[in-house]
């Protein structure tokens, strides 16, 4: 992935073109689908410059990846007279925060449907999260708002930026800014534990929980008292989610103490055995998909 630069204005076909130009010669970087662009006025702040570097420096490692549950990155381009960077990847339809958002707005839904969805959906994220551990990286801020989807029912992991590099146990040599919500009870301690692929787990079961209650679980304005929520909440599977195999690995990646939640990501796919899931729900729940996306214009989410 390459880094052009372009003056403001350029239209939507001189991006493009120049997107399709820098991918000449690399067919293995070809263009599937449409175009989305994350646009961010550069910030001088130091913690923040260092995140967008990571995420061009991930984008710049993944690109095309492969990889069906991580977003495609195509190119990036500093708008030099905006003083914008702009980093085009896959298109997708929204968020799952945006998507749980609305389905808890509609009236009925199928029996088993948000049951077989959350399986759907733990596959993808630990596909994804497997994805960047074997290529020797956590991701750092797991949440709903991080996790993609469109009307095909493909779930992507996106925002790299807060990505580090691990050792040979999983654990992290640093760290960049992540959302306090989903930090796990480890890294809330005094003085707080090393980050490590477990703690991307306990995001994602907090992420499960969030789905499937509509809300997290936990939420605090401040980061002191997000903290001391952590600290004091007793994890718990909502009722609402039946099905045992899901229950017990919601459980478990939940689990306060690190050892005790899932060593690999492949324990995750044998706990839940998902792999019939991992790229195609049943014609009923693609349905489901497909309505709940076409009908989210019609409620208003707070995303």
């Amino acid at each position: 992935m390459g880094l052009t630069i372009l003056a403001v204005g350029s239209s939507i076909e001189e991006i493009f073109s120049a997107i399709v130009m820098t991918r000449r010669g690399h067919p293995e970087m070809a263009i599937a689908g449409s175009i989305g662009s994350n646009r961010m006025v550069r910030d001088p702040r130091p913690e923040k410059a260092s995140m967008r570097l990571n995420e061009l420096k991930m984008a710049r490692q993944i690109g095309v990846s492969g990889c069906l549950h991580i977003i495609d990155y195509y190119d990036a381009m500093i708008c030099d007279q905006n003083n914008e960077l702009c980093i085009f990847m896959e298109l997708m339809n929204t968020t799952i925060k945006e998507f749980y958002e609305c389905f808890h707005q509609m009236k009925e839904i199928p029996p088993g449907t948000i049951d077989r969805f959350l399986c759907h959906l733990s596959h993808a994220i630990a596909s994804a999260l497997e994805f960047l551990a074997n290529l020797g990286y956590l991701h750092g801020d797991v949440k709903p708002s991080n996790v993609l989807i469109n009307n095909g029912a493909v779930i992507k992991l996106c925002d790299l930026g807060t990505c580090c590099e691990i050792d040979e146990n999983g654990t992290a040599k640093g760290s960049f800014g992540s959302t306090s919500a989903y930090y796990s009870p480890e890294l809330v301690d005094i003085p707080p534990k090393p980050r490590t692929i477990q703690g991307d787990m306990w995001a994602m079961g907090i992420t499960l929980v969030e789905v499937a209650d509509g809300k997290h679980p936990c939420p605090k304005s401040q980061e002191y008292e997000q903290f001391s929520a952590i600290q004091l909440w007793e994890p718990k599977v909502p009722e609402t989610i039946r099905l045992p195999p899901l229950r017990k690995l919601i459980s478990c990646l939940l689990s306060r103490e690190p050892k005790q939640r899932p060593q690999s990501y492949a324990e995750i796919h044998h706990m839940l055995n998902t792999q019939n899931l991992a790229n195609k729900l049943p014609d009923d729940d693609l349905t489901f998909v497909n309505r709940v996306i076409n009908m989210k214009s019609s409620y208003p989410t707070t995303s």
